[in-house]
C-alpha cells in the first residue's frame, strides 16, 4: 500500500479507483481527479472511493514540478484491473529532460 496518505481512506469502500502516474506528471491533474473523491467519502462520513497508485515499474513518481515522490502500490505488470483508471501524464507529450 502506497504511504501517499493524504485524506486516503484505507479499508473497504464502495469503489476503488486507479491513478496511473506517467513519469512526470503533473501534479495539477492528480490532484484534480483525486480530490473530489476524497472530499465525497469526508462529506458522506462513509467509504465511498479508495485509491490506489499505478506507476510502470512500481517504484516511486515525481511529477513535473519536483515537489515529492509518489509511493506506488502496484506496477503496470501486477495491477489489479479497475473499473476506474485515471492517467496523469505530463504536460509535455515529449520526453522529459
Amino acid at each position: 500500500m502506497s504511504h501517499f496518505t493524504y485524506g486516503r481512506v484505507d479499508g473497504e469502500a464502495d469503489c476503488t479507483v486507479g491513478f496511473y502516474l506517467t513519469h512526470a506528471f503533473s501534479m495539477m491533474a492528480f490532484i484534480a481527479a483525486l480530490e473530489p473523491l476524497r472530499i465525497a467519502n469526508r462529506l458522506s462520513g462513509q467509504h465511498l472511493y479508495s485509491w490506489r497508485i499505478v506507476s510502470q515499474d512500481g517504484l516511486p513518481v515525481t511529477p513535473t514540478n519536483g515537489s515529492m515522490q509518489v509511493p506506488a502500490d502496484y506496477s503496470l505488470d501486477n495491477s489489479p484491473d479497475f473499473k476506474v483508471l485515471f492517467v496523469a501524464g505530463p504536460f509535455d507529450p515529449l520526453p522529459y529532460k
